[in-house]
């Protein structure tokens, strides 16, 4: 698994899972941009490295079309589809191409750290 999932800076806080999490439930993937989460721009900085879109090409992208896998996701990957998923949005205008229930159950499995 890739080196950058285990960095502190990559994991958000509670606070920031229920917010993104409130946004999902009122807006698509492909709505969600950097203006919701403004604030945690600085905590991306690891998506312009090669090692992250090594990962999301080869591990991240299955969460995105088979979103089964989100059931047992650990933490760290959840945070690099949400900062993937920010960052696309806010650089494109292509929709991200997901599986229809992705969405649903990626706030599933956040809820699961937010209880806890």
């Amino acid at each position: 698994m890739a080196i950058f999932l285990y960095e502190v800076d990559a994991l958000l806080s509670q606070k920031e899972l229920q917010n993104i999490n409130a946004a999902l439930a009122f807006n698509s993937v492909d709505q969600l941009t950097l203006a919701h989460f403004s604030h945690l721009q600085h905590r991306f900085d690891f998506l312009e490295t090669e090692e992250y879109r090594s990962w999301l090409r080869y591990e991240g992208a299955d969460y995105l079309h088979n979103p089964r896998l989100l059931i047992n996701a650990p933490l760290s990957a959840l945070c690099g589809l949400i900062a993937y998923i920010i960052n696309h949005t806010n650089k494109s205008t292509d929709s991200i191409r997901c599986h229809p229930d992705f969405a649903e159950l990626l706030s599933n499995r956040l809820k699961a750290f937010i209880c806890h």
